[in-house]
């Protein structure tokens, strides 16, 4: 028995092969559309035809949604924003600043930022709040105040920056000037200051060194003076001493001679060096020797 094919039988089995791979294809993908991923340090929010749920914030991982609803991810990591700002300092002084913003979104504000605001909080509110604040700030200080000042500024700035923009559930965790910059003249005018405040200071570091070497001359003087002094009184010490030295040899020679007047004798050998002599000793002894002779003189009492 022969057996006759179906075109019509054959027709309807690809049918229902495509419809079953069509259905699980659709299956598939509606089953992909009912999951969402919220990615780490992020918030998810529940969006139904542009309607945000305020209480069905989804943490980070894979959720469940019905097909019609979307998932949005807010970023409550930590970013850095950089601002170029210009501003007038108190004196008037054009400055020109760059700050740099570390800043991270509250997760518990992340729908009502959303709804408010959108994804873009960077340029839409730390942006003019930024700008504000600079000014604001720079505006309190001198030109010169802002560069001796940088680190109490950069704090001002920061403390007035985190007031506006706590409102968003936005924190400010870091807060930088990275430059500063001034007009030409300005800086021509620090720099004409800086060179006299040195040369201010070399001429007291002269005075000072001028002075110690003063200080040292006087000192040394006073120690020559002293010395000179003691020399002097060691010097009148031993004039005086032999002056009472000879007046004594001489009350002794004279006593000696008033005992004994034999005693002239033995001064005149004492002192004559066999040489040609005239010597006078005292008020009353006078001794002269001449041509190898002795000759005696007695003095008048």
């Amino acid at each position: 028995m022969k057996l006759v094919k179906n075109k019509d039988g054959d027709i309807s089995a690809a049918k229902a092969i495509a419809a079953a791979t069509a259905t699980l294809v659709l299956i598939i993908l509606l089953a992909f559309s009912c999951l969402g991923q919220v990615a780490a340090g992020h918030t998810g929010l529940l969006v139904t035809f542009g309607s945000v749920n305020d209480s069905a914030t989804l943490s980070p991982g894979i959720h469940v949604k019905a097909p019609w609803q979307n998932i949005v991810s807010v970023d409550n990591r930590v970013q850095k924003y950089d601002v170029a700002s210009v501003a007038a300092s108190k004196d008037l002084q054009t400055v020109s600043s760059t700050t740099s913003v570390n800043y991270r979104l509250l997760a518990s504000s992340s729908a009502a930022i959303y709804k408010e605001v959108g994804l873009d909080i960077a340029e839409k509110i730390l942006y003019p709040a930024v700008q504000d604040c600079v000014k604001q700030t720079t505006a309190k200080f001198r030109a010169e105040e802002l560069i001796t000042n940088r680190q109490l500024v950069a704090e001002d700035m920061k403390q007035a920056l985190s007031a506006k923009v706590s409102e968003y559930g936005i924190v400010i965790d870091v807060f930088n000037i990275t430059n500063f910059d001034f007009s030409s003249e300005f800086n021509a005018a620090i720099e004409r200051k800086s060179t006299a405040e040195q040369e201010v200071l070399a001429e007291k570091q002269e005075l000072e060194k001028a002075k110690v070497i003063a200080e040292r001359n006087v000192e040394i003087a006073k120690g020559e003076a002293l010395q000179q002094e003691e020399q002097a009184r060691g010097e009148a010490a031993a004039i005086v001493a032999k002056a009472e030295a000879e007046a004594t040899a001489v009350r002794l020679i004279q006593e000696q001679l008033a005992k004994d007047p034999t005693y002239i004798e033995y001064l005149k050998v004492l002192q004559w060096d066999g040489k040609n002599v005239s010597t006078v000793l005292g008020d009353t002894v006078g001794i002269f020797v001449t041509n190898g002779a002795a000759a005696n003189n007695e003095a008048t009492g």
